[in-house]
């Protein structure tokens, strides 16, 4: 008897996590997590594709100024397409459905459309359906912005290349230097709008999580997912009966013989037909791949990942210390700093910091914590090659206990510090990387005692 009860308990417990469901609360943060981002990245995309259009249009208006001065008459012709394309351009963008109805693939955004339509099967509250449909329509929104964005670049895209042999006759095909990078740019914030999407915030991931235990969801999803709907998989997709009537070697070469084909053909000798086919494909991309980077290489045009990350996206923060030299094997005082740097490019990071001074006694026998002072700072780093940069900076230490701001306020009391030397970032993932910086200080000799020419600091970086 024990046993069938230990048996009915197990068997209860597995049901349970099978048909594991998130709370109402989780529901609702996993809600208003999709809407608030869904509508953030919408707004973003619309402002951005109405820039890159006006963008653009300037372009064209300086080239058709250069076209003016070699060739009038078609200047004149020029002109009249220039404005017919962007008026017609502008127009289709707004009323979307001119443009072909083609979704871009994305599977994070797959996979949350699929749990909402899964979550609007099951018993929520009144408020929480009022989110659920909110929240549909914002990735509907959203999906339907990037297909859109995509769809305008292609007409970009093909002008672009009508233009190019267009230009090539005046000897011109080189001012297109700027319309080419803002078109890299497009593609370029498209693909990030695509990374964002594909990192899922921790409400998303809790539900999800749930909902991937849920038999009744794992079954929906390989129903009603986009990627499902694509192949068409069948109900019993990934089981022993789904392979059971697929047709074999020998079906195959008798299908081949009816219709006057060699029937005595098999995988090996059909994948050396296939073969050299994949070769000249493999050709074509390498060709098309070194012709885009022979154009970049020909305009002197060099890629700033940065710019198409937003102002947040390029924020990089840190911490540090830098411990002073005493007579002891014990440092009498470091100085634990916090930074925030501005990525301006892939190679040059510019940030303020500020740092505050621990005391830390004079040795074993007169350790005490005290707080000797604070500093600000300002730095500059330059990419060397690798890991190896080159930084720079102006510091200003206050080296006083103080008990009130208005001590601050003497300038004389203030030492400063210009600061240059390498810096070795070595990436420890994604996100972070440690810090190891040598650095020397060249205004040590007006300093009064005379400062610590040589600093080393050893820290860390954190980026989004």
């Amino acid at each position: 008897m024990r046993y069938l009860v230990g048996l009915a308990i197990l068997f209860c417990t597995f049901a349970a996590s099978s048909q594991n469901v998130p709370t109402d609360r989780e529901t609702k943060k996993f809600l208003l997590c999709i809407n608030s981002r869904s509508t953030s990245l919408q707004k973003s995309i619309t402002k951005k594709q109405n820039k890159l259009i006006a963008k653009l249009r300037r372009e064209e208006l300086k080239l058709y100024r250069i076209i003016k001065k070699k060739d009038t008459a078609f200047a004149e012709t020029y002109l009249n397409s220039l404005e017919e394309f962007y008026s017609s351009t502008q127009k289709q963008y707004k009323d979307s459905s001119n443009f072909p109805k083609v979704e871009e693939y994305i599977p994070l955004l797959d996979t949350l459309r699929t749990a909402m339509n899964f979550l609007e099967g099951s018993e929520l509250s009144g408020a929480l359906k009022a989110d659920l449909k909110s929240s549909g329509i914002a990735l509907q929104v959203l999906n339907k912005n990037i297909s859109l964005a995509k769809e305008c670049t292609s007409l970009f895209e093909r002008r672009k290349q009508e233009l190019k042999i267009q230009l090539e006759r005046l000897g011109l095909a080189t001012k297109l230097r700027n319309i080419n990078k803002c078109l890299y740019y497009q593609q370029a914030q498209l693909n990030e709008y695509k990374r964002i999407l594909s990192d899922s915030k921790v409400a998303e991931q809790k539900v999800l999580s749930a909902l991937r235990e849920n038999t009744a969801f794992q079954q929906f999803l390989k129903r009603n997912s986009q990627l499902a709907r694509i192949f068409n998989l069948p109900e019993n997709y990934g089981s022993a009966e789904s392979i059971s009537n697929l047709q074999t070697q020998s079906a195959i070469a008798s299908s081949l013989g009816q219709r006057g084909m060699n029937s005595n053909i098999t995988p090996a000798t059909l994948f050396q037909q296939v073969f050299p086919i994949q070769q000249e494909l493999s050709k074509s991309k390498e060709l098309l791949s070194s012709v885009r980077s022979d154009d970049l290489d020909k305009m002197d045009f060099k890629p700033n990942s940065q710019r198409v990350k937003s102002f947040f996206g390029r924020l990089e923060y840190g911490f540090n210390i830098q411990s002073q030299r005493s007579s002891s094997w014990m440092p009498t005082t470091s100085d634990v700093a916090v930074s925030l740097g501005y990525k301006l490019n892939d190679k040059s990071v510019i940030g303020v910091g500020t740092a505050y001074k621990l005391g830390l006694g004079q040795g074993l026998k007169d350790f005490q914590i005290t707080s000797e002072g604070i500093g600000l700072r300002s730095y500059l780093d330059l990419k060397l090659k690798g890991n190896f940069w080159i930084s720079g900076g102006y510091e200003q230490d206050f080296h006083n206990r103080f008990s009130s701001i208005s001590v601050l306020k003497d300038v004389n009391a203030w030492q400063r510090s210009g600061l240059i030397g390498i810096t070795r970032k070595i990436p420890l993932g994604k996100r972070k990387a440690s810090r190891v910086q040598l650095l020397w200080n060249f205004l040590s000799r007006n300093n009064i005692p005379r400062s610590q020419p040589i600093i080393f600091r050893l820290g860390y970086d954190f980026s989004k």
